[in-house]
C-alpha cells in the first residue's frame, strides 16, 4: 500500500520523549532501609546526600542516572523493546536544559 509517493530518509526522527513522560515514586518506612551497620535515618541521609551531590555535579549525574537506568534497562529488554532507544532519550532528557541533571530525585 502506497500512502504517498515522497521518499523515506530517516525511519526514527527522534528518542527524545520528552512530552511522554512516566513518573513513579515510592515511600518507604526509613527503619526498612536500615543495613548491618547503619541506622534507617542514616542510610535515608545518604541517599539524600548522593542526590544532592549528582545535582550539583554532572559527572556525578551522569553515574547516578546510569544506576537510575540499571533498574529500566532489564525490564524494557524483558519487554522486547529498544534499551538503547531509551537510554539515549533519557540521556538527552537529563541534559534538556542544557546542564546535564540526575533523573531521579
Amino acid at each position: 500500500m502506497v500512502l504517498g509517493h515522497g521518499q523515506v530518509g530517516i525511519k526514527i526522527l527522534s528518542n527524545l520523549a520528552d512530552r511522554r513522560l512516566v513518573r513513579a515514586g515510592v515511600t518507604i518506612p526509613v527503619e526498612r532501609l536500615a543495613t548491618s551497620t547503619l541506622d534507617g535515618m542514616q542510610v535515608a541521609q545518604a541517599i539524600a546526600a548522593a542526590y544532592r551531590f549528582a545535582y550539583a555535579d554532572p559527572y556525578r549525574a551522569c553515574t547516578h542516572n546510569k544506576g537510575v537506568m540499571n533498574g529500566i534497562d532489564p525490564v524494557i529488554i524483558a519487554t522486547g523493546n529498544d534499551w538503547r532507544a531509551i537510554e539515549a532519550g533519557a540521556h538527552a532528557y537529563a541534559a534538556r536544559d542544557g546542564r546535564y541533571k540526575p533523573l531521579a530525585s
